[in-house]
């Protein structure tokens, strides 16, 4: 898909999401260099990741993605890719998106003057 305006010519779509229909028109063709035949996350993860040696190389990981289209898909491939580690130490990070209630409602201006 050719952008129409100069200006966004390197961004995909020319910068526009393209409509999800059943039309021709609307049909993107991907290059074959991207399409994998197969139905198994295990193709799918040495696809994406055909040395997992080298897992020590940050690097690695971040030039290199798979997306999924629910969680269930994200920790199924999560666990596949984990389970080819050496084993080790495993540790668990935990995260929140909620604020605790502190007794000091002081601390933190949750207003902004902009």
């Amino acid at each position: 898909m050719k952008a129409l305006n100069p200006n966004l010519e390197g961004k995909p779509f020319g910068g526009r999401v393209p409509a999800i229909s059943k039309t021709e028109s609307d049909i993107i063709i991907l290059s074959e260099d991207i399409v994998l035949s197969s139905q198994d996350l295990n193709d799918l993860i040495k696809f994406a990741y055909p040395d997992l040696s080298m897992y020590s190389d940050p690097k690695y990981f971040v030039e290199r993605r798979i997306l999924a289209p629910t969680n269930e898909y994200v920790n199924s491939i999560k666990t596949i890719i984990m389970n080819q580690f050496p084993a080790g130490e495993a540790f668990e990070y935990l995260s929140a998106d909620t604020v605790e209630e502190a007794d000091d409602q002081t601390r933190v201006s949750l207003l902004f003057n902009c």
